[in-house]
């Protein structure tokens, strides 16, 4: 190939990089050289970033519920209670000014105890479920009917809306909230999603939409070079000529763990255009050889 590879450099006229002329090839140099061609892919891309989740147990938030409500029931009685005594002790006087001062603490105690409970469901589990857990509603129904509740751990920056909906494999996730507190060792943002039953202490790969989907193509990673830091792939103008042409690289596609290309967004390379999946790296030193 190397042989190969000088020979061909001696046929190829002398242009410079990227000129619209390009780089021009027989077929039979295209065949001897390894150089193919094929269309892109088109493919449609939604952002994600990628967050840590673990289905946690459920159960201590519930109770915690669950001692809320009761907390609440025993505010309302003690509240009635303080009030029927007052009327008594200020109207008739049937109850002693002792019985009005008992009325009026255990009022206070039930009052700050409710309070004391509303103040670790936010602290503990943040204003969102926090704030669950005082109003009751969708999500504590939902983790009462047996939906798993999924911690997410986001590394890096925050995001200011996190989405309403993340996916882990296959399983929904609804979004909760952000958590009042990240899981240990985490550096970032926590999230609160609740989803599919799932048994608790699943470790869940979420991948968390950040951006409306897109359409583009997939350039295979054969394709993608690099000059002066910028990424570029050779785009076959007609048959046998071939171009250079920059492209901003997107994100990695991945198979197996390796990267088998990149996303590019339409409208950066021409519709329908062919580019080379094999040989460019050859392409690459014709043009660096023959640049006038």
């Amino acid at each position: 190939m190397r042989v190969f590879a000088v020979a061909l450099l001696l046929l190829v006229p002398a242009l410079a990089w990227g000129a619209p002329r390009g780089i021009a090839l027989t077929k039979a140099q295209m065949r001897d050289g390894g150089v193919a061609v094929a269309r892109p892919a088109p493919m449609r891309f939604a952002p994600a970033r990628r967050g840590y989740g673990m289905v946690i147990d459920a159960s201590p938030v519930l109770a915690l519920r669950a001692a809320i409500v009761q907390a609440e029931a025993r505010e309302r009685l003690t509240m009635a209670t303080l009030g029927r005594t007052r009327t008594l002790f200020h109207g008739a006087g049937n109850v002693s000014e002792a019985a009005l001062q008992q009325a009026e603490a255990a009022q206070a105690v039930a009052a700050a105890r409710l309070a004391g409970l509303k103040v670790k469901a936010r602290t503990t589990y943040g204003a969102a479920l926090g704030g669950a857990l005082i109003s009751g509603g969708k999500v504590v129904r939902a983790l009462e009917s047996g939906q798993s509740l999924v911690e997410v751990g986001l590394p890096g920056a925050a995001l200011t809306d996190p989405p309403a909906v993340a996916k882990a494999g296959t399983a929904k996730l609804t979004l909760i909230g952000v958590s009042g507190h990240l899981p240990r060792g985490m550096v970032g943002q926590g999230l609160y999603y609740r989803g599919p039953a799932m048994q608790v202490g699943t470790p869940l790969s979420v991948s968390l939409p950040t951006g409306p989907v897109r359409r583009g193509i997939s350039v295979p990673a054969s394709s993608v070079l690099y000059r002066g830091g910028a990424a570029y792939v050779f785009v076959e103008t007609s048959p046998g000529r071939f171009v250079a042409r920059a492209i901003p690289i997107g994100a990695k596609i991945r198979k197996h763990g390796a990267v088998t290309g990149y996303f590019v967004a339409g409208g950066v390379l021409p519709s329908g255009a062919k580019l080379v999946v094999k040989g460019a790296g050859l392409l690459r030193s014709i043009a660096k050889t023959t640049k006038g």
